[in-house]
């Protein structure tokens, strides 16, 4: 348990002092798990309601900005949620609701110092943070070792990476925030946008001709592979949650709905994962899969559902310049 003790501007959890406004993000983690310690589902929401009273925040400290644009609190918050869950410290087995795991609960316990020195006992927090790492196990801990001897070039592409596995994780977090009406109709124009962006033929008004309706919030249609035509693609798409593996027999009627329309190209697309016997099944049937990773790394790639929000110029010698004129 972390006491809390306000003086003045500043707050102390544990034995760390803060000033105010608003604290770094990896200060925000420990006060995010207390508010999941009870083992119940809670909306963020709810969850940074509580945050900012547990840190006496005002609302202009809410409204405090980054140089970016970005709230500090929510940008935060959002970085602190997103160690969490690449941690597997919390879920999210609902629609925008979390819930602390056994990780998340043997941190409270264990109540560490220093947080991200702690996460790095877990090789998917390792992966997460683009570390080079050599894991051996002895008898009672892991030791995890790192390469630090990184160029700024390096670490520019690592901070790249990072900063896109947030918005993929804010971009979940967008979809299946929705109620589930407005998340078919929304996932509908999530694909038929990307695949515009990605060149499929035809306005996005009539890019995919439906074949009907899924009954799941999903797409059954039929793409235009270029703008005049000449090729289709028989598509579908489900909006199922992360938990929520395609399988093999949704994978075999879509193969069905194939061989009746004649189809010989498809593609498969989820904001979920497949299971093993799917993607079996899917090569075997020259099917495509995209599943939820790819589709984000789709959205980004594309723009889609994103935006430019600051270009960073980095600047090198021109050599030509100084060199001698003859």
């Amino acid at each position: 348990m972390h006491a809390l003790t306000h003086l003045k501007s500043f707050v102390t959890i544990g034995e760390k002092e803060f000033s105010m406004a608003i604290p770094t993000f990896d200060n925000f983690i420990i006060p995010f798990l207390e508010e999941l310690k009870d083992n119940q589902l809670h909306s963020m929401k709810v969850i940074k309601a509580n945050i900012a009273k547990t840190f006496k925040l005002s609302e202009q400290d809410m409204s405090e900005l980054t140089n970016s644009g970005y709230k500090k609190f929510d940008d935060r918050v959002g970085w602190a949620r997103t160690y969490l869950k690449k941690s597997l410290l919390i879920s999210s087995p609902e629609r925008a609701k979390f819930k602390i795991e056994e990780r998340g609960i043997k941190a409270l316990n264990d109540n560490p110092q220093n947080i991200l020195k702690y996460l790095e006992q877990y090789p998917e927090f390792l992966e997460f943070q683009g570390k080079d790492k050599n894991i051996s196990q002895t008898k009672n801990k892991q030791i995890v070792e790192c390469d630090d001897n990184q160029t700024p070039q390096d670490l520019i592409e690592k901070a790249k990476l990072k900063m896109h596995a947030k918005v993929e994780d804010d971009i979940m977090y967008a979809i299946f925030s929705k109620e589930k009406e407005d998340r078919a109709r929304f996932f509908e124009k999530l694909v038929t946008k990307l695949l515009c962006k990605m060149g499929y033929g035809g306005s996005e008004d009539f890019i995919i001709q439906k074949c009907g309706k899924s009954g799941d919030g999903g797409i059954d249609g039929i793409i235009k592979e270029d703008t005049l035509g000449l090729g289709k693609i028989h598509i579908q798409a489900k909006c199922y949650s992360p938990t929520h593996s395609v399988a093999a027999g949704d994978l075999r009627d879509f193969g069905g709905s194939l061989l009746r329309k004649k189809s010989p190209k498809a593609v498969f697309i989820t904001t979920s994962s497949y299971t093993k016997p799917a993607i079996e099944y899917a090569k075997e049937n020259d099917i495509i899969l995209i599943d939820g990773k790819e589709l984000l790394r789709l959205m980004i790639d594309y723009n889609v559902g994103v935006e430019t929000k600051e270009i960073v110029e980095l600047k090198k010698i021109d050599f030509d310049f100084f060199e001698d004129e003859d």
